[in-house]
C-alpha cells in the first residue's frame, strides 16, 4: 500500500518528477496491468487529439492528462470504498 501511495503521489504531483512516457511506464510496470491499460489508453487519446490540433507539446499534454486519469481513478475507487463503509456503518447502527 505504501508503494501504491508513493506512485500516486509521483503521478499526481504538479512537479514533473516523472517527465517521460517511458519513465511513467517503468513505474507502472511494477504495478497492476489495469492501471497500465488506463494510462496507455488516455495517453494515446490525448496524444492523437493534440497531434491533430497541431500542438507542438502533444507528448507533454498526453503525459499530464494520463497522469491525471490515474489519480482520478484511484480517488474514485477510494470514494466508492468510503461510501460502502458509511453504508455499512449506517446499517449496523440501525440494527443495534
Amino acid at each position: 500500500m505504501d508503494r501504491r501511495r508513493a506512485l500516486l503521489t509521483i503521478l499526481a504531483s504538479t512537479e514533473e518528477s516523472v517527465d517521460t512516457y517511458s519513465s511513467a511506464m517503468r513505474e507502472l510496470n511494477k504495478d497492476d496491468s489495469e492501471k497500465i491499460k488506463l494510462f496507455m489508453g488516455k495517453f494515446k487519446d490525448v496524444f492523437d487529439d493534440a497531434l491533430e490540433q497541431g500542438l507542438d507539446n502533444h507528448q507533454d499534454e498526453a503525459l499530464v492528462e494520463a497522469k491525471k486519469t490515474l489519480a482520478q481513478d484511484s480517488m474514485s475507487r477510494f470514494v466508492k470504498l468510503a461510501q460502502v463503509v458509511l453504508e455499512i456503518k449506517i446499517i449496523l447502527a440501525r440494527t443495534l
